[in-house]
C-alpha cells in the first residue's frame, strides 16, 4: 500500500462498481489491509459516501469480521 501511495496511486478511487480499496478490504474482512489503507490516508468518509450501507455493517455481515466492524464504528465516531 505504501509503495502504491508513493507512486501516486489514489487509494480512495472507486472502481466501476463504486467500490474503493477500503470497501474491498472491509468486504474481505482483511483487517491488516484496512489498517494499512487508513494509515496511508484512505478516507472512511469517502468510502462511506460510496455506499448506502454503513461500513461497519459491511464488515460484520458481509465480511464476517466483528472486530473490524467495531474498529470502523469507533473510527467513524471521531
Amino acid at each position: 500500500v505504501q509503495a502504491l501511495v508513493k507512486a501516486g496511486a489514489d487509494i480512495d478511487k472507486p472502481n466501476r462498481k463504486r467500490m474503493s480499496p477500503l470497501i474491498m478490504a472491509i468486504l474481505a474482512g482483511n483487517t491488516e489491509l484496512f489498517q494499512a489503507l487508513v494509515t496511508c490516508g484512505a478516507s472512511l468518509k469517502r468510502a462511506q459516501d460510496l455506499t448506502p450501507v454503513p461500513l461497519s455493517q459491511y464488515a460484520s455481515e458481509q465480511g464476517k469480521n466483528k472486530k473490524l466492524a467495531a474498529t470502523i464504528e469507533k473510527m467513524m465516531k471521531k
